[in-house]
């Protein structure tokens, strides 16, 4: 599918995907940069495919994007990239120098935690249902804009030609598709956002997104076969692809037709909308969107004085990964308590424009976002590593830790939390929570059953486990999740507890906790 040069490849990659789906489009754009061959197996998200019982087998949370690699099968965007990255290393998606290598954790992080997973099909729909579909624009807007927002002030001293200098890495790869919805379905305004209204049309002369564009798949289906019937003047379309309806009417500000909704399809067909053609002669008419279409283990031990300070609050789990993640290290650091008051704080603001904890400061260095800590605390200090040397192990643990950041904890967190309480009620907060843990941990039993042994992926803590500990602590003593559903997990939380390093990052043991 890409038209840069083929690298030789043992197998042939399968990569199911969904043509809209905003992680199916990074790794689109990342197999194409990296001259990979791969035969395209459509999922279709609005007809369920991905509740089929042959996709779930493949990936237990129901999500695409997944990469068959011959015996390998690697689900969620991150963990793909990742290990498309190990196995692949021709054209590095990821600098050599720590410090961008960490700019561009922290961009993909805002893209894939902060971002994506607030304006997924799964709460859009909850929003329409339970609060009311004229909810669902502003709610992914103001998500968008919150994101953005961080990400001109973590971009504006890195950007060069691409996110972060001159070359296409990581933060490019999940920006794009991100810049692409935010434009093309949620009418995000591209004057609040010089830099990434810039990186915008920069990426649209890469070759690898281009190829990667929804527009350009299989399964994209611009051209729709649909009925007209003159009416007082007016056409009326009925659209037989019921699809590609909603997408459809997210376009409609930039069709040369004027469209208004209908409220009632004729039998065996959906409504588009009802269109005042300009001419007195229409002929052809055709639907469209308009658019045109490095190994670091050998690195020397870190030597000398660390000088780490982490702002963090003791409930918060992102800060709870990155402390427990620092005691395995054995790495000393200055604890700098957060809380809500202080994180709304413009001096805060400046360390981490999101105005989220945890960030970690080592020296000049300022690292936000608890992936991102993490993997720079791994470059730096590769003392206990925190990644297995095997492939395959790590897109194991780079599953997992990303169906915790991205399937779990942003559906769980404050923002969301808070917003229900409001628009739906109290009562609904946990209830909600409850079913997104539950869900989540579904198919982390399932992910694990494999793999698990005396920690979650072997009998060595790795990131799989920095991740897991801390929602287990979340789901058992915050939200009180009934355990007996999910054996591995229980198993795994007891053991949890019996590690040093573990009970140490508790939250009841931080110098701001409040018992």
């Amino acid at each position: 599918m890409a038209s840069l040069s083929v690298v030789e490849q043992d197998n042939k990659l399968k990569l199911y995907s969904y043509w809209r789906s905003s992680c199916s489009f990074r790794v689109r754009i990342a197999l194409n940069l990296k001259g990979l061959k791969y035969e395209y197996k459509p999922v279709n998200l609005l007809k369920g495919e991905n509740s089929h019982p042959e996709f779930l087998e493949l990936n237990p949370v129901g999500f695409v994007p997944v990469l068959v690699d011959g015996h390998a099968v690697i689900s969620d965007s991150f963990a793909i990239i990742m290990y498309l990255e190990d196995k692949y290393p021709h054209h590095p998606l990821l600098p050599s120098d720590i410090h961008k290598r960490a700019i561009n954790f922290q961009a993909a992080s805002i893209v894939s935690s902060s971002i994506q997973p607030l304006q997924n099909l799964s709460l859009l729909n909850y929003i329409e249902e339970k609060v009311s579909p004229d909810e669902k624009l502003p709610w992914a807007q103001r998500v968008i804009r919150k994101g953005f927002t961080a990400l001109e002030k973590l971009l504006k001293e890195h950007t060069g030609k691409y996110a972060t200098g001159d070359e296409v890495f990581l933060a490019d790869i999940f920006l794009a598709p991100q810049l692409y919805a935010a434009f093309k379905k949620f009418n995000t305004d591209k004057n609040e956002f010089p830099i990434l209204s810039r990186l915008h049309e920069t990426y649209y002369a890469i070759p690898a997104f281009r190829e990667a564009l929804p527009e350009n798949q299989p399964d994209a289906a611009i051209r729709l076969a649909f009925h007209i019937v003159w009416d007082g003047g007016y056409l009326k379309i009925w659209v037989e692809c019921r699809d590609l309806l909603d997408w459809i009417a997210n376009f409609a500000h930039e069709l040369p037709l004027s469209l208004h909704v209908l409220p009632t399809p004729p039998p065996d067909s959906y409504v588009l909308g009802v269109v005042r053609p300009n001419r007195s002669k229409l002929s052809n008419v055709i639907v469209s969107d308009g658019c045109q279409n490095v190994d670091l283990s050998c690195q020397p031990l870190a030597t000398g004085e660390n000088n780490l300070k982490l702002y963090s609050h003791w409930m918060s789990s992102c800060s709870f990964r990155v402390r427990f993640a620092l005691n395995l290290k054995g790495l000393k650091y200055e604890y700098e308590a957060c809380n809500l008051q202080r994180i709304s704080d413009p001096e805060f603001q400046k360390l981490n424009p999101v105005g989220y904890v945890p960030v970690l400061v080592d020296g000049d260095v300022v690292i936000v976002d608890s992936f991102a800590i993490i993997m720079y605390l791994e470059d730096k200090y590769p003392h206990h590593p925190l990644l297995p040397h095997d492939i395959h192990k790590r897109a194991i643990n780079f599953q997992v830790a990303n169906i915790v950041s991205s399937a779990i904890q942003p559906f769980q967190n404050f923002t969301v939390a808070k917003y229900i309480e409001e628009k739906v009620g109290p009562d609904e907060k946990l209830p909600w929570t409850q079913s997104v843990i539950g869900k989540g941990f579904t198919a982390l039993e399932k992910l694990l059953k494999d793999h698990a042994r005396r920690y979650a992926t072997g009998d060595e803590i790795f990131l799989a486990d920095l991740f897991l500990a801390p929602q287990l602590y979340a789901a058992v003593i915050r939200f009180n999740l009934d355990m007996k559903e999910f054996p591995i997990l229980s198993r795994l939380y007891e053991a949890y507890n019996e590690i040093p390093a573990f009970r140490e990052a508790l939250p009841e043991n931080q110098p701001d906790a409040v018992h």
